[in-house]
């Protein structure tokens, strides 16, 4: 799954004259790392053949482990409470729980304690914004969201569209939810649907549910 960073409510600027775009995710690790509740249970795991930084946490929020791909970027795992993180001898990634030794896997399935499998779902939700002042209302009257769907790489390699939903927020409440087919093409889908509320904030919620591959480009309201 990916995503880009204006999605999430980072800013990227762009530095004219010396031509550098700043680093969205600098503070946003540092603040991560200062608030792990306790260092030493941490562990953490380097593969120099793919770059690849694996660290294992706890903080306020729960247990997560922090991914950091020097060629990709960063992704942050929830719900995995890792005693440890390390890689065999064969670079193989594995990762000790309370009763299991976990290893990544190439679908987009989980695997639950009694054997049965469920799909990942992706859940996307941008911050709430004012579109401007937040205490002026404003008629919302559209939006649109960008993305592209890929087939799956191992046989049988059929187009197989990807569904999604789209769910616009007003003042915390639904204005208009929509689910859409996307074709696994190398073109653009461009989801939109004209709507009309009036509110002071608003904020957009992307769902897949699809055991497939999902890129979301961007996320837009029109006022």
């Amino acid at each position: 799954i990916n995503l880009s960073p204006s999605i999430i409510g980072m800013n990227v600027e762009l530095e004219t004259k010396d031509q550098a775009v700043y680093h969205v995710t600098e503070k946003r690790i540092e603040n991560l790392i200062r608030g792990i509740i306790s260092p030493e249970t941490t562990s953490a795991a380097y593969n120099s053949k793919t770059g690849e930084y694996y660290l294992s946490y706890s903080d306020v929020e729960g247990d997560f482990i922090l991914v950091i791909d020097e060629n990709l970027g960063i992704v942050r795992w929830s719900g995995i409470k890792a005693n440890d993180v390390y890689y065999s001898y064969d670079g193989e990634l594995l990762i000790a729980t309370e009763n299991y030794i976990l290893k990544p896997s190439s679908t987009y399935e989980d695997t639950q304690p009694d054997g049965t499998t469920q799909n990942v779902s992706m859940v996307v939700q941008t911050p709430q914004y004012a579109l401007g002042s937040h205490m002026q209302r404003k008629l919302l009257t559209r939006y649109q969201v960008v993305a592209q769907g890929e087939n799956e790489d191992t046989p049988p390699l059929i187009p197989i569209p990807t569904t999604f939903n789209v769910e616009v927020l007003v003042d915390d409440k639904t204005a208009v939810s929509e689910t859409f087919e996307m074709e696994p093409t190398e073109n653009l889908f461009l989801a939109r649907k004209q709507f009309r509320k009036t509110g002071n904030r608003d904020s957009v919620i992307v769902k897949s549910d699809d055991n497939k591959p999902f890129t979301l480009f961007g996320i837009g309201i029109e006022a």
